[in-house]
């Protein structure tokens, strides 16, 4: 799976659990502060993530620095994926 391909789910997870309305995503900008990605939804992510590329998060990176941008969520899922 290409890096575009994994980028769009990933946005798509995001865009199902971002309490506003918006078409575009600065990959860099932190979730909680622009996009009200709160701890309850990151957890949802997490586990939407885990189904739609069939991996498993591990449980000690369960942290917000890891998954607290886009671009470190599109990171990870890479790692996970290879």
């Amino acid at each position: 799976m290409n890096i575009e391909v994994i980028k769009e789910k990933v946005i798509n997870v995001i865009k199902e659990n971002c309490p506003y309305d918006t078409e575009d995503f600065d990959i860099t900008a932190d979730l909680r502060d622009n996009y009200g990605i709160d701890s309850i939804a990151i957890v949802t992510v997490l586990v939407d993530l885990e189904e739609a590329f069939d991996i498993t998060i591990d449980s000690q990176l369960l942290t917000y620095d890891s998954f607290s941008t886009i671009e470190k969520i599109i990171d990870y899922v890479v790692k996970s994926i290879n």
